[in-house]
């Protein structure tokens, strides 16, 4: 496209050069008539549009009309709900008033039958009827609530020495004695208490013990000096190793280390120094020495009872128990713990709890009955120390009653 510039002189050139026109506007009236026809003509698309003033204005009025007629209405039904409200209020007000009334005339009457004694047959029936099902309703919940379980007493075991023969010529066995323990105590300080009363020695030697510590199944017991113990007779050395087999054992051990002095070791008779004793886990049940004065417990163990099944294995806690029940003694001197008007029914291992079932005869005349019952109570639990159980569980099936014993503790 040329750059050329345009004026007057230029523009009557170019048009001289065109052909002739027959036209009788000159050409000012042609340039006018070209200018006036170039402002009519539809704007481009670079020009601006034109805003129409009367939309908005418009639109803003219909909004503000259209939120009075929402607004406006409910002001008036709120009127006329707060008057019936208010109607209703009053209603129920007057209706209450109404009722106490009739209810303090209709109390005077009988209050005055009260006094008089002379009460109708309606309320009579009704008040015996009530007291019937309140003590219907008593006796079914008795029957529902099953007892409280009970704890075993806390009982410090003491190791003894017993004499089969009565003239000591016989064998000697270490048997277990309970004895009350009123205060509680830490596990620590019973073992302390059990040892010390277990002492079998002469010169009472275990007087030595200053501590006793525990660490899940290892017992450290402190002595003062290391030849606290040295002065043991072979009969000595030789007891006082079964009051650690059947003492610690009570309490779930498996062995028993020795300190002295601050250091490790004690010199234990005519064995010489020792660190550690392993402690016999692999007894099965308990079984009862009687005499006139008292009676103890003694292991299967001690007793020299089977305590294999025939195949060989060691019998579990629910074979143990059995075989505790139906022992037939051919001596005189020990007898079964578990009493003879006792019935051990079924005995149970779900998990890491024993439940033992029994029950109790009745047409036996029984002697100390709670006494030989405690006897049985306790012969389960040590029973039940050397197995891999927390929890023992001891049930009357007649009465319900429960004994638990923690056999984690």
């Amino acid at each position: 496209m040329s750059n050329e510039k345009w004026n007057d002189s230029k523009i009557e050139e170019t048009l001289t050069k065109l052909p002739p026109m027959k036209d009788k506007q000159s050409k000012d009236d042609l340039f006018q008539a070209i200018e006036s026809r170039s402002k009519k003509e539809i704007p481009s698309r670079f020009s601006p549009k034109a805003k129409r003033p009367w939309i908005l204005p418009a639109m803003a009025a219909a909004a503000a009309i259209f939120l009075m007629v929402l607004i406006i209405p409910p002001f008036f039904n709120g009127d006329q709900q707060f008057s019936t409200n208010d109607a209703d209020q009053n209603s129920v007000m007057n209706t209450a008033d109404v009722e106490e009334n009739a209810a303090d005339e209709s109390a005077e009457p009988e209050s005055e039958s009260s006094l008089d004694g002379s009460d109708n047959d309606m309320n009579d029936g009704g008040s015996e009827d009530d007291e019937n099902t309140e003590i219907a309703n008593d006796e079914n919940d008795e029957e529902q609530v099953s007892p409280e379980p009970s704890q075993l007493n806390q009982v410090i075991y003491i190791a003894n020495s017993y004499v089969l023969d009565s003239n000591n010529t016989g064998d000697n066995f270490i048997v277990i004695e309970k004895q009350s323990s009123e205060d509680e105590q830490s596990l620590e300080e019973i073992l302390m208490t059990s040892l010390q009363q277990s002492d079998p020695t002469s010169g009472q030697y275990l007087s030595d013990l200053d501590s006793v510590k525990t660490a899940e199944s290892l017992v450290e017991l402190h002595f003062s000096s290391a030849s606290s113990l040295e002065s043991l007779t072979s009969s000595e050395h030789e007891q006082l190793n079964q009051v650690f087999q059947e003492v610690l054992t009570l309490y779930g051990f498996a062995e028993v280390a020795f300190e002295s002095g601050g250091e490790t070791g004690i010199i234990f008779g005519q064995q010489g120094e020792v660190t550690s004793l392993p402690l016999a886990t692999n007894n099965r049940g308990y079984y009862v020495i009687s005499d006139e004065q008292d009676s103890y417990l003694i292991s299967a163990r001690m007793a020299e009872e089977e305590m294999a099944s025939e195949s060989g294995d060691p019998l579990n806690y629910a074979e143990t128990v059995a075989k505790m029940a139906e022992t037939e003694v051919s001596s005189d001197w020990y007898e079964s713990a578990i009493p003879s008007f006792v019935d051990v029914s079924e005995v149970r291992l779900p998990g890491t709890t024993a439940e033992v079932y029994y029950t109790v005869s009745e047409n036996e005349e029984i002697q100390n009955e709670e006494e030989q019952l405690e006897t049985f109570f306790h012969a389960l639990k040590l029973t039940a120390s050397p197995f891999t159980l927390d929890n023992l569980q001891i049930i009357n099936e007649e009465t319900g009653e429960v004994v638990e014993v923690d056999l984690a503790e």
